[in-house]
C-alpha cells in the first residue's frame, strides 16, 4: 500500500489483495449498519449498545446516560452507512486482479478511521477476540482458528496507522 496526499484528499494506492480485503470490510459494514438491531448478533448488539461504568452515578442516572449512548451510536450506524456506501461505489468495476486507488477526503479521515475501527471491534467481538489473541505468533497463526480474523484485523490497524501517520507528517 502507497499513500499519496492531495490537496484536500487521500489516496490510498492498493494491491489487489489489498483491495479484496478493504472492499469486504466496507461490505461487511455496509450490510451491518443497515441490519436492524434484533438482526444482529448478540456480541454485535452489545457491541452498538455500549456500557458505561461509573461506580459515582446513580442507578437511574447511568440508566439514562445508557440509552442515550445507544441512540447515540444508533445515530452513527445511519451516519456511517452513508459514506460507507459512496466509498464502495468507487469499486465499481474494480477488477480483482489490478491494484487500485481508494480515494478520500481528508475531512472524512476520521470516519475512515471510525469505520474500520467498528470492523475491528466487530471481529473481534464475533469471533471472542481478546487482547491475549492480538498478540499472536505470526509462525503459528496458521494453527489458530481465529487466523481469518486476526489478519483482517491486523491489516485494518495498518491502515489506521497509515493514515494517521499520514496525517501527522502534513501537519509538520
Amino acid at each position: 500500500m502507497k499513500i499519496e496526499i492531495h490537496s484536500e484528499a487521500i489516496s490510498l494506492h492498493l494491491h489487489p489483495s489489498e483491495a479484496i480485503w478493504l472492499l469486504n470490510t466496507f461490505q461487511f459494514l455496509q450490510q451491518s449498519y443497515e441490519t436492524p438491531m434484533e438482526g444482529l448478533t448478540d456480541q454485535e448488539r452489545a457491541y452498538w449498545k455500549g456500557s458505561l461504568l461509573d461506580p459515582d452515578a446513580s442507578s437511574s442516572q447511568l440508566k439514562n446516560e445508557s440509552e442515550a449512548l445507544e441512540l447515540e451510536r444508533l445515530i452513527w450506524r445511519g451516519d456511517r452507512l452513508k459514506i460507507v456506501n459512496r466509498w464502495l461505489d468507487q469499486f465499481n468495476g474494480f477488477k480483482p486482479q489490478q491494484e487500485f486507488e481508494f480515494k478520500f477526503l481528508k475531512e472524512e479521515a476520521d470516519a475512515l478511521l471510525q469505520i474500520t475501527n467498528d470492523r475491528r471491534l466487530l471481529l473481534a467481538a464475533n469471533h471472542e477476540i481478546g487482547e491475549e489473541d492480538m498478540h499472536h505468533d505470526l509462525e503459528k497463526l496458521h494453527q489458530n482458528p481465529k487466523a481469518g480474523a486476526l489478519i483482517e484485523i491486523d491489516f485494518l490497524a495498518f491502515v489506521q496507522s497509515a493514515v494517521i501517520h499520514c496525517l501527522e507528517y502534513e501537519e509538520e
